[in-house]
């Protein structure tokens, strides 16, 4: 798919997570969202917060890839969005995380213990 062409280039690396981050070098959650997203077309904003109010909420039992995996509390912050992945089926995620942007499953007991819901992005 599209999306899995553009996400090989952080993974080929890999890329590190670096908090803040917004590049190859090193970058975050959600910059590493909205970069990939943005060169398929689609501007979002740049926290996972942001993201997480700007989609069009789903359920679980709805998910397809492309969707984003939204999580709370992950880490003490003013936001309650904290973290937000790539969902690429198959009950993983892709997502920068430490150490390197990579994949997770998202039955992980940490991603079930801080889940927050799923979006799908508006297209155009």
């Amino acid at each position: 798919s599209a999306l899995m062409a553009d996400i090989q280039p952080w993974l080929a690396r890999p890329t590190p997570y670096l908090f803040g981050g917004c590049s190859l070098t090193g970058v975050d959650c959600s910059c590493f969202v909205q970069l990939v997203l943005r060169s398929l077309g689609i501007n979002v904003p740049r926290t996972a917060q942001a993201q997480y109010d700007a989609v069009q909420l789903v359920n679980a039992s709805d998910l397809q890839v492309g969707d984003l995996l939204f999580y709370q509390r992950t880490y003490s912050s003013p936001d309650r969005i904290t973290h937000v992945a790539f969902y690429v089926g198959g009950g993983m995620q892709i997502s920068a995380v430490e150490p390197t942007v990579g994949r997770q499953s998202i039955a992980a007991p940490f991603w079930i213990a801080h889940y927050a819901g799923a979006g799908r992005v508006r297209h155009g």
